[in-house]
Formats: structure tokens, sequence, C-alpha cells
């Protein structure tokens, strides 16, 4: 079964969204490259037009403002559970993305689409019987 994760670019104002059906699986491996690497991935592929379309199957996703140094990310994997590998991985992204704002989207997708400005009245919160996590950053 693939593991999608969905995207929100936004540069010079203009915001693009990309999936991708296994980047989920990944998320953490795409990220630590930092904005450069993971723009180069994401626009290698094609945009896509309604994200909405795609949402009650994504596991995984990032927000990248460019424009105001912000990375805001989340995943479902339990990797960030154990507080070794968070810490490391903190670190890395704190190298991977200077001068960047990360955080990690306690809310999943409902959360990445109000950052970009994108609520969809489809969209259903598919956190909201889940315990919210503690924040990470």
């Amino acid at each position: 079964m693939s593991e999608p994760a969905l995207f929100v670019l936004i540069r010079d104002g203009q915001k693009r969204f990309f999936a991708d059906p296994w980047a989920n699986a990944y998320l953490f491996r795409e990220l630590v490259w930092g904005p450069s690497e993971l723009e180069k991935w994401l626009v290698s592929d094609d945009e896509i037009d309604d994200p909405n379309e795609l949402l009650e199957f994504i596991e995984g996703g990032a927000l990248v403002d460019l424009d105001n140094k912000r990375l805001l990310w989340f995943d479902d994997s339990n990797f960030m559970e154990i507080q070794k590998i968070a810490s490391a991985f903190d670190r890395l992204m704190a190298v991977a993305w200077p001068g960047f704002k990360i955080d990690y989207a306690n809310r999943g997708m409902t959360e990445l689409l109000e950052a970009a400005g994108e609520v969809s009245s489809t969209h259903q919160n598919f956190d909201d019987d889940e315990e919210d996590d503690e924040d990470r950053y």
C-alpha cells in the first residue's frame, strides 16, 4: 500500500501543490536535504491542480514557504516518538534549513492547509479522534 504525501511550495507568493504516492514513508529523508534539494525534487514532477481530491489518502506532507522561511510538516510514522531519533533529526534539520522556522503540524493536513490559506469544506480533520501530540518545536 502506498504512503502518499502532499507538499505545498510557496515562492514569490505563488502556491504550488505536489504529491508523491510514496513520500510519507521517507518524508524525513526528503526534508533532511534542505529547501533547495526538496524544491528540485518536487518540481521534477507534475504539479497537482486540486489538492482536495487527494486529502483522504494523505499520510504526511509539508508546507515549504520559501518567502517567509517556514517549514511546517507532519507524518504519521512513529519515528519521532523515540526521543533520540527526534533529537538527532532536529539537529539535522537545523543545519539543513538555516534561518527557517521549523514546526511540526500537530493537527496534520488540516493545519498545513490552514497555513497555506487553503481550507477545504470537504476536508475533515482526520486527527479529531486522536490525542494531540505535544509540540516538538
